[in-house]
């Protein structure tokens, strides 16, 4: 039982080692655009990490748009129920 804690605990800090990889890819976006240079050596996983969050934050956020007459326009996303 104690390898499988520790096992897990293992991956738990890697996953967090992960996203704060990730998020510091979205910081640098929003702090210099895309002249962000990727901090990481191009051979490391940290890397491509870096560049996900990077693009995820460069991309434009979809969000309704709505019409004057109060109908949602046809080809915006619409929020799902959950």
């Amino acid at each position: 039982m104690e390898i499988a804690a520790n096992d897990l605990a293992k991956k738990i800090a890697a996953a967090e080692r992960e996203r704060t990889v990730w998020d510091a890819g979205r910081r640098a976006f929003r702090a210099k655009g895309t002249a962000a240079p990727n901090p990481h050596s191009a051979r490391s996983s940290d890397h491509a990490l870096w560049a996900d969050g990077f693009d995820a934050e460069r991309k434009p956020k979809r969000v309704p748009v709505w019409i004057d007459d109060d109908e949602p326009a046809i080809d915006q996303p619409v929020p799902q129920l959950r």
